[in-house]
């Protein structure tokens, strides 16, 4: 009897315990997944889709040309009443000013809005340097010239200036900062873009600039996995391919992803890049039919195993462009589709809309991804996984409450040109001075000629010339701006022979113009001969490097090289704009006593044979070297 006891209370005991988790209350369901459980599947894969409105008008060029989408149009209003897109990308022709663009951002908020959206993320590919989208903003100075200081803390200052312009306007996303290591200097893409061909260094500096978002509430990318540095193909035109092991990728590319992860990482966007020896999947390219490797973009190998699992990154996967010719010319647009999202993008950067045909062309990618759910080429948990993460962004930087969306632009826009002209000052590189070149001495009466090899740059020497008059500098020295052209070259040199002091701007931005006997390579032809002819006049030449550093190896006779990571936004001759790059203007200044180079090269600069060729050997060694946390 007694047994018999004991075990109805075990039975009974079990059936109390059940009853007490049956009737326990359940896990709280969190806002995203409220708001996820709430959506028709169209509105989930429209939750998905960026697209990027760049210009209105007729796709048949015989109607009449398109114009920038400044403002929304009665068009684009009655488009967006209908879709439920999660974010919308502006390009420059869209950013016309800083009221405008602020009403734009509004606009575009509003009709959202209205119609029961949740707030768009709305972005811009603004990374300082040579890619800006707001001509009237603070360019920056650069990633590689923010290295060249040495200190990541300008990295991280430069994060917030950009973060809080953007975010004056509306913006809430941000695209940057590029981490591609720029160990390739063939790369036709990336180059200034990137911090540095050292992993450590792209890793502090990444990193600062991403906390540097962060800190005025802008949502950073990092950019573009697993990197896009070691390739001599730019996947805009082409698709790149980069033979390494996963092993090498781990010992340099993926490290500045990694520190980015650990600092608090949002967003990453892909790359269009095969790695054949790590994702081995191929296909039947639909342009000529040759075999080629999935790239990262459709490797659930590269977003999945790795960025997910290894690495650990569970925040949101975000596309490069769906237009880039890397996909394009060699995937059906389903395929791109399907392998994209199954590979575990969250986020579909969709192809701009540069006339009304390109209504239709998103329309026709939703509808794409809707029949391929519908077919079960898409697992629709593999959607309610995407937009889930994409909820859970957006609630943590408020954009799943109703809210003001008119922003309070600043008093003064930009607001920050000085200090970051303090900045390209702290990036200058004095590499080679040789006969006393630098800094410039001049005297009362003498003439100095700025010769440069852009016309879109000469601009700069103008301007460091008022910035020193107005400091009450070189108040008695006239300073006259050349251009190198094939009309004017001979002239250009005979001015150099008979000017006190020639300083020489050359602008390397592909390697093609190193060869005096390319058609690329007018410029370096005519900056050795105006060389030779000083040197033969018993003077000296300061070259200042605008653009790519690599050139500062072309010119060993020059006898001051320095370095200054750019010259973006200069417009012509005639004017330069505000917010220009100062990287140009600093050098300039530098050169002739203002301020000192204080900065440290970045990266390698290869030796060049004979043939005008990079070679394996190391003419310039990096300066600038951080271990490892």
């Amino acid at each position: 009897m007694d047994k018999i006891h004991i075990k109805l209370s075990g039975v009974l005991l079990a059936v109390f315990l059940m009853g007490c988790v049956a009737f326990a209350p359940a896990e709280p369901v969190s806002l995203p997944e409220q708001i996820l459980n709430g959506m028709t599947l169209e509105e989930k894969v429209e939750q998905m889709c960026i697209p990027a409105f760049r210009r209105v008008g007729s796709a048949n060029p015989l109607l009449g040309n398109t114009e920038p989408v400044t403002e929304v149009t009665e068009e684009l209003s009655a488009y967006l009443e209908n879709h439920r897109f999660g974010g919308i990308l502006l390009f420059a022709e869209n950013c016309e000013t800083p009221e405008k663009t602020a009403e734009l951002i509004r606009s575009l908020q509003d009709i959202n809005a209205a119609h029961g959206g949740i707030p768009l993320l709305i972005g811009a590919d603004q990374e300082g340097g040579t890619v800006v989208r707001l001509d009237f903003g603070t360019a920056g100075i650069g990633n590689m010239a923010l290295s060249a200081t040495g200190d990541p803390a300008y990295a991280r200052r430069m994060g917030e200036i950009i973060g809080e312009e953007m975010r004056s306007l509306g913006f809430n996303l941000d695209f940057a900062p590029s981490v591609d290591i720029n160990n390739n200097p063939m790369n036709p893409i990336i180059g200034l873009r990137s911090f540095s061909d050292d992993p450590y260094v792209t890793a502090a500096f990444g990193t600062a600039f991403l906390s540097g978002l962060s800190e005025v509430g802008m949502i950073g990318t990092l950019k573009h996995f697993p990197g896009h540095g070691n390739t001599d193909t730019d996947s805009h035109s082409d698709l790149p391919c980069v033979d390494l092991s996963y092993e090498e990728l781990e010992c340099c590319e993926l490290i500045p992803f990694m520190e980015g992860i650990r600092g608090g990482a949002e967003v990453i966007m892909t790359s269009h890049i095969q790695f054949p020896q790590i994702e081995t999947g191929t296909y039947s390219s639909i342009l000529n039919g040759e075999t080629v490797y999935l790239p990262a973009t459709m490797s659930r190998t590269i977003l999945t195993d790795i960025l997910r699992d290894k690495c650990g990154f569970d925040g949101v996967i975000v596309s490069d462009s769906l237009e880039m010719s890397a996909l394009t010319d060699h995937f059906s647009t389903e395929d791109i589709l399907r392998m994209t999202i199954n590979a575990g993008v969250d986020l579909l950067l969709l192809p701009p809309v540069y006339n009304d045909r390109g209504y239709e062309i998103i329309n026709g990618m939703v509808g794409t991804i809707l029949g391929l759910v519908g077919r079960g080429g898409i697992e629709e948990s593999r959607i309610d996984e995407a937009v889930l993460r994409i909820l859970t962004l957006k609630e943590r930087h408020g954009l799943l409450e109703p809210r003001e969306t008119a922003p309070a632009l600043p008093a003064q826009y930009p607001a920050h040109a000085e200090e970051v002209f303090d900045m390209a000052g702290k990036a200058i590189t004095l590499l080679k001075n040789e006969n006393g070149a630098y800094p410039i001495s001049c005297q009362a009466g003498e003439r100095v000629l700025v010769i440069s090899g852009w016309p879109s740059r000469a601009g700069a020497g103008d301007a460091a010339a008022e910035r020193l008059h107005a400091m009450g500098q070189l108040q008695d020295v006239e300073i006259i701006t050349m251009v190198i052209s094939q009309e004017e070259d001979d002239s250009v040199i005979e001015m150099a022979e008979n000017a006190d002091h020639v300083i020489v701007l050359s602008f390397m931005s592909a390697p093609e113009e190193m060869d005096p006997y390319s058609m690329e390579g007018l410029q370096c032809d005519v900056i050795d001969r105006v060389i030779d002819a000083v040197h033969y006049a018993g003077h000296s030449v300061t070259l200042i490097s605008g653009y790519l550093p690599y050139d500062a190896s072309r010119y060993p006779s020059a006898d001051a090289i320095l370095l200054t990571y750019g010259s973006t936004r200069m417009t012509d001759a005639d004017h330069v704009l505000p917010g220009s790059m100062p990287n140009l203007i600093a050098g300039i200044c530098a050169a002739l006593g203002l301020g000192n180079a204080e900065g440290s090269l970045p990266l390698d600069l290869p030796e060049i044979d004979a043939r005008y060729r990079f070679t394996s050997e190391t003419e310039w060694e990096r300066q600038v070297t951080l271990p490892p946390k």
